[in-house]
This record gives C-alpha cells, sequence and structure tokens, in this order.
C-alpha cells in the first residue's frame, strides 16, 4: 500500500502509521481517533475501505486501516497539488489539518502540532528507508569488527 500513488512511498507510510499509533492497532487518541491509522469516526465513514476484501470497513483492522491511510493520503496529495511548496509536507499536513488549512495557508499551516507532525514523519522516513548503497560502520562498530 505505500506504493498506491507517487505521492507516499512504503518508508512514509510506515513512518505516518508510527507517529500516528505507534502501529497499535488499538490505540484510541483524546480527539477519538482510532486505531493504527488514527482515523476520526467521521473521516472513516467518508474514506475508510475494505482492505482486505473480507466484506467490512472495520477502523480497528490494520488490514482495512492501513489501505485506507494510504488511499486518504493520495486523495489528499490530489487535494493539495496545486498549493505551493513541498508536496509531501502539504500531503501530511493534509492528513493532520486537513486540506483546507493547506490550502488556506498556501502550505503547512502554522498550528504548532501539525508541523511538528511533519517534520516527525518526514525525519523518521528516512530512518525507515532502505539504504542505497553500503552503509558506513560507527568507529565503535568497526572496532568491533576489528576486534
Amino acid at each position: 500500500w505505500g506504493n498506491l500513488c507517487p505521492a507516499i512511498n512504503p518508508a512514509l507510510l510506515a513512518a505516518q502509521l508510527y507517529s500516528e499509533s505507534g502501529w497499535n492497532p488499538s490505540a484510541v487518541s483524546p480527539a477519538d481517533a482510532r486505531g493504527i491509522a488514527q482515523f476520526i469516526p467521521g473521516t472513516w465513514a467518508g474514506h475508510g475501505i475494505d482492505g482486505d476484501g473480507d466484506g467490512d470497513r472495520d477502523i480497528w483492522d490494520p488490514s482495512d486501516a492501513i489501505p485506507s491511510a494510504a488511499s486518504y493520503d493520495c486523495e489528499l496529495a490530489k487535494d493539495v497539488a496545486s498549493v505551493p511548496g513541498d508536496a509531501t509536507s502539504n500531503m501530511l499536513a493534509a492528513y493532520n489539518a486537513g486540506a483546507y488549512a493547506v490550502i488556506k495557508y498556501g502550505g503547512v499551516p502554522p498550528y504548532r502540532e501539525t508541523q511538528g507532525y511533519v517534520k516527525t514523519i518526514t525525519t523518521l522516513a528516512k530512518s525507515f528507508a532502505r539504504p542505497v548503497g553500503r552503509v558506513a560502520p560507527s568507529q565503535q562498530a568497526a572496532g568491533a569488527i576489528y576486534f
């Protein structure tokens, strides 16, 4: 599901889910966001999908919630595609604060929570990404290998 559209990738989706719930499918926020992808019930009603094809859309089931988060990310990316700035940051900000806020402010809104959300996920995504080349060992690791 991390390759559903050009706006997301597996590392970004994993970082988003980790940031939302710590990958906890039973998480509930003070704002009543639920499940691994932290959908508010009203948003889930309009954007939740049956990702595993079992005939239901279950906010608590990662097999539905993860595809729903990916699908919703792709929808939001389209909604904010004309907004200046970094497309990934704008999409993540829309997931957190709503597409209207991103459009209104011409990018990531000046909300501390949203700015932190975008920064956390984009930073985490780098650590979840597969290295594209050899990773140099730290001096301590090199010493252990030499020993």
